[in-house]
């Protein structure tokens, strides 16, 4: 089977393997979300490293919601971070709800292919993750693949 599987299959084949089941259901802080993000992102790219490939053509966003915003995901940016975590600590209320991986894979699906990794369970917040999703690769994925 692994041999059918593309260059960018076998990474996300490889980065999904061996997850922990179970998701914690703590309302994270903005430090401790924006932890775990990097780190996950950081382990992604280096997978796509090691199997040849661009580490970046693949991408996260953070997927939040907050009293006024049913779901939101903004991915990080690729300079200033220090905005981005200003951003975030600013949030009145927020609550992490997951990351939103994307990753071009041209052999696989020119679209591009798009996967979540949550921080909360329940079916509200996995609902609200699904939306973030869909929206994604319905119209925020031409701006990240272009």
């Amino acid at each position: 089977m692994e041999k059918s599987l593309t260059a960018a299959g076998r990474v996300r084949r490889r980065f999904k393997a061996g997850r922990p089941r179970a998701i914690s259901n703590e309302n994270l802080s903005p430090l401790q979300a924006i932890n775990r993000f990097c780190s996950e992102l950081d382990r992604a790219r280096n997978l796509m490293r090691d199997e040849g490939l661009d580490p970046k053509d693949i991408g996260a966003a953070l997927v939040y919601s907050t009293p006024q915003l049913r779901w939101f995901y903004e991915f990080l940016p690729s300079g200033n971070i220090g905005a981005f975590i200003s951003r975030l600590e600013a949030l009145q209320n927020p609550q992490f709800l997951g990351i939103l991986f994307a990753q071009r894979d041209l052999e696989a699906d020119p679209q591009g292919i798009a996967w979540l990794i949550p921080y909360m369970g329940g079916p509200e917040n996995e609902r609200k993750l699904l939306e973030a999703k869909s929206h994604f690769l319905r119209e925020g994925h031409k701006a990240f693949y272009d």
